[in-house]
């Protein structure tokens, strides 16, 4: 009996398995956290904005996403309370409620004056200023926004709007005329007066000593009274390069970091004049950035003055008896996170947060300078790195959001963390796909060298785990596979130097590495795909790069998620070529060229360099710059032992294109077949296969066409290009009049897909603008040959066909499965935060017209792709904001595609482009299987049993 209830748990335990879990999951992340406030309307709720252009309400308790706006700016400025929550992105101005972030006022449904809206052009904000720190992260005050007792001031791309949002009118909209000898003078900040109700709006010009101050005056009504006038200050300070420039509550203030003294200019003042101060401190690495406030109760200027060693706080209040300015300043930790509140006894105080050997401190110092222990906890620098962000709940000084500089955000209350959120992988910098390794240690029992008997225990002990494994959710054991491929590793790379192995059952974090570096990831690389006894585990490499210089290699060991390994790639980076070939350790081989064009082979080693030298002949690659229009091919060598790289061709786009995307057909992507049939007597089309084709898609200025043909002169066009990166020859070209970007462009087998935005083919009525995708099918002449040449190939035949998509497209892909027999879908991510899937079929070039023959497998033409959300949409319930990526990967069933979708948010799901063939369907009657399980071995025993009583009867006859 005991067979029978385990060939059941055998048989109907994948099933479970395969229905366990629906395959889709999601991630919802808000990103990096600049701005943050407790509401006292909810404790349980705190408001945070991002630098990704987010605004969310996230609860304290548990840390989740209660309501989220996505801004359309893809930025956020300021954030603050004034008399309502209000958001500054894009020079848009939007109040909030608190409680569920619903729109209550929008500056965007208002635009100035047409004489006024040419000046955007020749200003700029404050964070883009000329003079920015060296860590290129100032933050300041919302200098571009001021509020009055009835309405709001903006400083908007230089043009200052008074607005009262209750009346829901403009008072006030001003900006010089671009002919003025002030046009050159970028507007940056400004500031308001509630005593004499004056507006100072502040622009300089640059590589000027000149400080401009417009004053503006407004009446009792909001109107402006009389004109503006302007005076011109001389600081001597604005003219170095390294200087910064900051304002907050009506101060300007300048940096001089050669000799460290301060510039401060007093706005409000009777007769404002310059006023010099030293800072006690000197140096190149000087940077002065105002503190970040989340309460605008706080009426002191207060700044901090850091340098590689030391840091201080410095603040400024005006004098009562004369106009002089009165200056406090005391020491804090160097590195700290810095922030001014007011605590629960209503008085202003700095919060400091520093992180020092695992223990995170965090302390108040009042305006004297004394300071207050509030928290020490532990907390881990090796996870998290440093603290850059720190805000305190007012109502109680043990209340502390944190944001660390791995971009993660926890909530501390009391004395222990409640919750930590991961925020790095709201900007993610590539993503791959990994099988779960194999621990060879849970298999010594099979080795050659182990004991009989007590190899024969763990043989026994691990079979039987298996067997339990499959009646259990197999989800939960994160390093054990599962019969059909679905349980994979996703392995995401962050900007923020943090690496995480995430599971594909329920998107659980397996671990995560931080590589606590100044340098940015730029590329990631599977270099051993399998972990194996003998050469060592699973294991990727991420190249970093710090500006355009000198980087690193950093090898992480997937198994055991650590940082195994760290090589120094002291010299620029021109290319980077990932080789097929293995070492004789299993682990690709890759080669950086330097600036210098000499070739550096990594892992740094005689066997791997020897490997790289015999296959430099026939190893090509190409570099791509964007910036200059320019597309560069290059052929190994090898001199003297050394491998070298020298160019073999070159592509410059004339100024009039711009390139957009480009895309390579992917190394792992399978082929059925090379060869199309028509269907009848029409033939056999043989495919275009060609791995070295680069698709490139650019954009073309009208103003540029327009010497060259009246024909294009007040039209956009886009071009795509085929490209062979072995000869430089340009094999195939099309164009799209009437159309422009932004464009995405896939490559898979012999397809060419790209999505633009599209006028119409319209000679003079203007037809709406609509997303068209164009499809290009490559095909050359049949030679039977199963071999492909980039010198002796002719050039391909396309067949093209172009369908409209009511949607927005922002990025394409294309499943992929393991022997590539199922049909590939084409996935769609959508502005709307949705992905679809459309069949192949849909897209083929050759759907025949109204009237034509039709083909073999061929729907008629539609010039629409209809879609269903039931069909198509395979994102559902889930929504993934501002997607950027989109990958798929194979599962070891052949109907079943993996795919991970990537923006703001994370997005998992399993696709089966041709339906579940080779598994059980979903309606499946798993009881009945069961049953007739059941009812066979019943049978089988009862007949056994009879059959053997029947002939011991007939031998007792």
């Amino acid at each position: 009996m005991a067979y029978l209830f385990l060939l059941i748990g055998f048989v109907l335990a994948p099933v479970y398995a395969q229905s366990s879990s629906d395959g889709h999951w999601s991630q919802q992340r808000v990103g990096y956290v600049e701005y943050a406030q407790f509401p006292p309307e909810n404790q349980d709720n705190i408001i945070v904005g991002t630098r990704e252009g987010v605004l969310a309400v996230l609860n304290s308790r548990t840390g989740k996403i209660v309501h989220r706006q996505v801004l359309p700016e893809n930025s956020l400025d300021s954030l603050g309370d004034g008399n309502e929550l209000f958001t500054l992105s894009g020079g848009i101005l939007r109040f909030w409620k608190t409680i569920d972030l619903g729109l209550l006022w929008n500056s965007g449904n208002y635009a100035p004056p047409a004489s006024t809206r040419h000046l955007s052009a020749h200003m700029k904000k404050i964070y883009e200023l000329e003079h920015p720190s060296k860590s290129g992260s100032t933050k300041v005050s919302p200098s571009s926004v001021a509020f009055t007792s009835e309405g709001v001031i903006l400083l908007s791309n230089g043009v200052v709007t008074y607005f009262n949002p209750v009346e829901d009118s403009v008072f006030l909209s001003w900006g010089e005329d671009e002919d003025s000898a002030s046009s050159s003078i970028r507007r940056v900040g400004l500031a308001y007066s509630e005593q004499n109700s004056e507006i100072y709006v502040i622009g300089f010009k640059p590589r000027s000593s000149e400080l401009t101050v417009w004053t503006l005056q407004l009446d009792f009504s909001g109107e402006m009274k009389g004109s503006p006038t302007k005076k011109v200050h001389h600081m001597k300070s604005l003219l170095g390069a390294d200087n910064v420039f900051v304002m907050s509550k009506g101060f300007v203030i300048v940096l001089d970091p050669s000799s460290g003294s301060l510039e401060i200019l007093d706005l409000f003042a009777n007769n404002p004049s310059i006023q010099f101060f030293p800072s006690q401190l000197t140096g190149s690495s000087l940077r002065l950035e105002s503190v970040p406030s989340s309460s605008r109760s706080i009426r002191r200027s207060q700044f901090v003055i850091q340098s590689r060693s030391a840091s201080k706080v410095i603040n400024i209040q005006r004098s009562k008896s004369s106009e002089n300015l009165e200056l406090y300043s005391f020491d804090a930790i160097s590195n700290s996170a810095i922030s001014s509140e007011v605590d629960e006894n209503g008085q202003s105080v700095i919060v400091t947060a520093s992180l020092s050997q695992d223990l995170l401190s965090i302390r108040a110092i009042d305006e004297f300078g004394s300071s207050k222990d509030l928290v020490e906890i532990p907390f881990s620098s090796d996870d998290h790195g440093e603290v850059v962000e720190i805000f305190m709940d007012s109502r109680r000084n043990t209340r502390f959001l944190v944001v660390c500089s791995d971009h993660s955000v926890s909530f501390i209350d009391d004395t222990k963390v409640l919750w930590t959120k991961e925020e790095s992988l709201a900007s993610i910098v590539d993503i791959q796909f990994m099988d779960v390794p194999i621990d060879y240690s849970k298999n010594e029992g099979d080795s050659e060298e182990a004991i009989v008997f007590p190899g024969f225990i763990q043989r026994t002990r691990g079979q039987l785990q298996s067997m339990l494994g499959l009646f259990m959710n197999f989800q939960q054991t994160g390093s054990q596979r599962d019969p059909f491929g679905f349980k994979k590793l996703i392995i995401v790379c962050t900007t923020a130097g943090k690496v995480f192995a995430v599971d594909t059952t329920q998107g659980d974090f397996i671990w995560s590495v931080f590589m606590n570096t100044e340098e940015i990831p730029r590329s990631m690389y599977i270099t051993r795909k399998h972990s194996l006894p003998n050469d060592g585990n699973a294991e990727i490499a991420i190249f970093m790069r710090a500006g355009t210089q000198s980087g690193s290699l950093y090898y992480i060991d997937v198994m055991e998620g650590i940082l195994s390994e760290i090589v120094p790639v002291p010299y620029q980076v021109l290319g980077k070529i990932f080789l097929p070939n293995m070492d004789p350790n299993h682990r690709r081989i890759l080669v950086l060229i330097d600036s210098n064009l000499e070739g550096h082979v990594f892992p740094d080693t005689e066997e791997a360099r020897e490997i790289v030298i015999t296959q430099a002949s026939t190893t090509y690659f190409y570099v791509t710059d964007i910036k200059t229009n320019l597309i560069e091919g290059y052929s190994l060598k090898e001199k003297d032992g050394h491998i070298y790289a020298s160019s073999t061709w070159n592509l410059a786009f004339p100024e009039i294109e711009r390139i957009s995307d480009i895309a390579m057909r992917q190394e792992d992507d399978p082929i059925i077949s090379a060869t199309r049939e028509l269907g009848g007597n029409r033939g056999v089309l043989q495919k275009y296969l060609n791995p070295n084709l680069l698709a490139i898609a650019t954009e073309i200025d009208p103003n540029g066409l327009q010497p060259l043909s009246r024909r294009f002169a007040s039209d956009p066009s886009i071009a795509v290009y085929l490209l062979d990166t072995v000869t430089g020859e340009i094999v195939g070209k099309s164009l799209h009049q009437n159309a422009r970007g932004p464009i995405s462009v896939i490559q898979s087998e012999n397809l060419i897909v790209y999505q633009y935005w599209s006028d119409g083919n319209r000679p003079q009525k203007r037809k709406a603008i609509k997303n068209d995708i164009t499809v290009l099918e490559l095909f050359e002449r049949y030679d039977g040959s199963s071999t492909f040449s980039s010198h002796l190939a002719d050039r391909p035949n396309f067949f093209n066909q172009s369908f409209s998509l009511e949607d927005s497209v922002d990025v394409m892909s294309v499943t992929k499965t393991r022997l590539g027999v199922t049909s590939k879908n084409l996935l769609v991510g959508l502005s709307s935060s949705q992905v679809l899937s459309f069949d192949r079929m849909l897209l083929d070039t050759l759907r025949p017209l109204e009237g034509e023959p039709n083909i073999q497998a061929s729907l008629p033409y539609a010039p629409v792709l209809p879609y269903s959300n039931d069909v198509n949409m395979i994102s559902r319930d889930h929504e993934i904001s501002k997607i950027s990526n989109i990958i798929s990967t194979s599962a070891l069933v052949e109907s079943t595609s993996l795919i991970v979708a990537w923006g703001l948010d994370l997005f998992f799901c399993r696709v089966m482009p041709s339906k579940t063939f080779d598994m059980l369907a979903p309606d499946f009657n798993h009881l009945l299987l069961a049953l007739t399980v059941v009812i066979v071995f019943l049978a089988i025993f009862a007949i056994d049993y009879f059959q053997k009583k029947r002939t011991l009867d007939a031998q007792w006859a």
